[in-house]
């Protein structure tokens, strides 16, 4: 199953089924933007998961531990984040004066991956740590009518690379780190300061697909999805 980068920001190349909105299993997949080599994971959900349990799914399968906020966006700049019904913009009269379009976030909640792909169609985004600024293409790859044919739902399919850990900086960070974990010579001082921060037993490469879902399946149990009442697109 290929995963080779495309031009843009680094969509892995697959080519797209169309969106069946009755079926009740949404596949996805999500890369972590600039990271080299790229770090993907290939994602089941069912079709009514919230965009706030997509949070929880995405912090189990990137080893994230919930230190930080987050938000989804998509390509024409609508956000969806938790608790977004309670927000209150400090800047909109001031956005109101300029003429500018002030758009209020929707809750992560109240949204799920039948209601933003009916109107994304491909893909959106999400970021974690508004410091470090991890960003992750999300792309859905095709729907599925069968929910029993996987093992339990959500579930992670496949993948590729630990995730980084919290607060290393960002892409551009954690790459300079594994470079000065590579090369003990160039820094000794600073090498070992890097094995302390990434612990002896960290290797960036493996990705543990089996204890993720473990994880998955001891927070959401099984779950079957129940096909759609929409019509079906065509």
């Amino acid at each position: 199953m290929s995963r080779q980068r495309s031009d843009d920001v680094g969509i892995p190349r697959r080519r797209n089924s169309k969106v069946d909105q009755a079926h009740p299993v949404y596949e996805l997949d999500m890369w972590l933007v600039d990271s080299q080599p790229l770090v993907w994971r290939s994602l089941a959900a069912p079709a009514d998961f919230t965009l706030a349990d997509l949070h929880d799914l995405i912090q189990i399968v990137m080893e994230w531990d919930e230190e930080h906020m987050h938000h989804f966006q998509t390509k024409d700049g609508r956000l969806f984040e938790p608790g977004a019904s309670e927000y209150v913009n400090p800047f909109a009269e001031i956005f109101a004066e300029l003429g500018v379009e002030s758009r209020r976030p929707k809750d992560e909640a109240a949204v799920t991956l039948r209601d933003v792909f009916d109107e994304l169609k491909n893909k959106f985004v999400y970021e974690y740590d508004f410091g470090d600024s991890w960003l992750h293409g999300i792309k859905l790859i095709q729907t599925h009518a069968d929910a029993s044919a996987f093992a339990h739902l959500p579930i992670c399919l496949a993948g590729a690379m630990a995730g980084p850990p919290e607060d290393c900086g960002g892409v551009w960070g954690y790459t300079e780190k594994l470079e000065i974990l590579r090369n003990p010579d160039s820094n000794e001082d600073w090498h070992q300061e890097m094995i302390e921060w990434f612990g002896d037993d960290f290797d960036p490469r493996v990705f543990d697909i089996a204890a993720k879902n473990h994880r998955i399946a001891a927070a959401w149990g099984k779950r079957t999805p129940k096909p759609s009442n929409r019509k079906r697109r065509h």
